[in-house]
């Protein structure tokens, strides 16, 4: 394993973009579809700010989520809203590629979207998974002392 520091979070933030955008146009070259996890969170999102539309053939890659707070599709706390903005939907991202947690519309419980997600990740390995550590220690909105 190799652990690298970086000076500020803007540094970070680029780094991710720039070892993202390589893996991504790796494997293509490998012939691959990539299949890539996304998180959210503040460092997440300024990294998806930095990628360029032309850094991969991001309309050939497939986008999952390892976590998701149950809130409304519209909700300026959805994962998956926060990652169209800031990246998908800017880099030509394919739609049909694009695999959001179900939001909470008011039809179905937490663990129903929950299922229903499950039910509908592939059955290979992803290729690459993104997480992040919030202030608290969350991670993939597993926050410490709370059930």
């Amino acid at each position: 394993m190799t652990i690298e520091l970086l000076p500020d979070a803007g540094s970070l933030a680029q780094h991710i973009a720039d070892k993202l955008a390589a893996r991504v146009r790796d494997l293509q070259a490998d012939g691959v579809t990539p299949s890539i996890v996304l998180t959210g969170g503040t460092i997440a999102i300024a990294a998806y700010e930095l990628i360029s539309a032309d850094s991969a053939d991001w309309a050939h890659v497939d986008f999952w989520w390892g976590d998701e707070r149950f809130v409304a599709a519209d909700n300026p706390d959805y994962n998956a809203l926060q990652a169209r903005e800031a990246f998908l939907d800017r880099v030509g991202a394919d739609p049909l590629k694009v695999h959001p947690i179900p939001p909470d519309d008011g039809t179905r419980s937490a663990a129903e979207s929950a299922a229903m997600y499950a039910a509908h990740l592939p059955a290979r390995a992803f290729d690459i998974v993104l997480l992040g550590v919030g202030p608290d220690g969350h991670i993939a909105s597993l926050f410490p002392g709370v059930p």
